[in-house]
């Protein structure tokens, strides 16, 4: 019998203080002591109170569970599972975590997402009715969750996914549509949309979610960049190739006139400019310097910030904002500025050979 070791064990697995565990069951904070240190045990009834609150069985606490292993290990194995495919293995592993542990949040989500992957990869009906349910118990003890990366929207998610394994696209939609905060979820029901064969609706979600998109990745690689240039080991060249990347990106959605942009692109050419001289690579230097004095003279001659004027765009009417300056022109300077001081000096004076 491991009775003691498995009760502070599971206290701890739920952040617990013996404090805490003693209030919950309705005993003293000695009587806990006493159950961890071997030197009394809990009554029946103690016991099935504690195997609720710890959201497994009383054999499991008694010490019975499968191989000493509790269910953190399990959850952690089964998803060890699906995360390298080992479909038999990982479902011998789920069946028999969730018969020890059937209302643990980890076990029963875990387990819901192996065979969600099942149901994707091989048997989709019985498979994704099995996550189905899991998904719907694991909703019901999401106070047992610590992960921030999962919340009731994201299995609801997970959620509508299955329903698409199954070809209910309409039960999909109506979840995917119900829990679309700030249009997360575009993506997903501009593709359902597309499955039902309504296009005009499935192209306005979807390209809502490329505007979306722009936006994230202008976020993400700036933000890459900025990190690959001021680390302990800075990479220049390597965050010159991916905002030149980026640069690239954003002028293949230019609509063969001024747009948004264009703007945004200047700023990110005098970026490159300004990597290029941390290179001590003056000819690529001026040559994006230039680039971005052309850019920002066809933004400003004709400013839009109309964001459906972005190519292949046909959502609904929008407008970008940023915090570039009046002008692109202003974007450039406000740029340059940021440098540290020498690269400031040398595109300043550069800049102005150019003007």
């Amino acid at each position: 019998m491991k009775l003691q070791e498995n009760i502070k064990r599971c206290r701890k697995e739920l952040g617990m203080t013996q404090e805490q565990l003693a209030e919950a069951v309705g005993v003293t904070v000695g009587a806990v002591s006493k159950w961890e240190s071997g030197s009394t045990t809990p009554d029946i009834t103690l016991l099935m109170s504690l195997a609720d609150l710890f959201q497994t069985s009383i054999d499991a606490l008694l010490g019975f569970e499968l191989q000493g292993v509790g269910p953190l290990e399990q959850a952690r194995a089964i998803k060890d599972c699906y995360g390298a495919r080992e479909f038999e293995k990982g479902r011998v592993k789920a069946e028999k975590a969730l018969q020890n542990f059937p209302n643990h949040f980890e076990v029963v989500y875990h387990s819901a997402m192996f065979f969600e992957l099942l149901g994707l990869t091989r048997e989709k009906e019985e498979a994704a009715r099995k996550a189905l349910g899991l998904y719907r118990r694991a909703m019901g003890l999401l106070d047992q969750n610590h992960d921030r990366e999962i919340s009731g929207r994201t299995i609801q998610v997970r959620m509508s996914q299955c329903y698409i394994y199954l070809e209910e696209h309409q039960k999909a939609l109506d979840i995917l549509r119900d829990c679309n905060e700030d249009a997360v979820n575009n993506d997903l029901i501009g593709m359902v949309l597309m499955k039902m064969k309504r296009w005009d609706e499935a192209m306005q979600a979807l390209s809502e979610s490329l505007l979306d998109s722009v936006e994230r990745i202008f976020r993400a690689v700036t933000g890459m960049v900025n990190c690959l240039g001021n680390c302990e080991t800075p990479d220049h060249a390597a965050a010159l190739e991916l905002q030149d990347w980026l640069v690239g990106f954003q002028e293949s959605l230019y609509p063969g006139q001024a747009c948004y942009l264009h703007k945004s692109t200047a700023a990110l050419l005098t970026g490159c400019a300004a990597i290029a001289a941390n290179l001590k690579d003056e000819a690529v230097c001026e040559r994006y310097l230039c680039r971005a004095k052309e850019t920002a003279e066809t933004f400003d001659t004709a400013p839009s910030y109309e964001a459906d004027k972005m190519r292949f765009y046909r959502g609904r009417s929008a407008t970008s904002h940023d915090d570039f300056g009046q002008t692109a022109k202003d974007g450039i300077l406000r740029t340059i500025g940021q440098q540290d001081e020498k690269t400031k000096a040398a595109l300043t004076t550069l800049w102005e050979s150019l003007n």
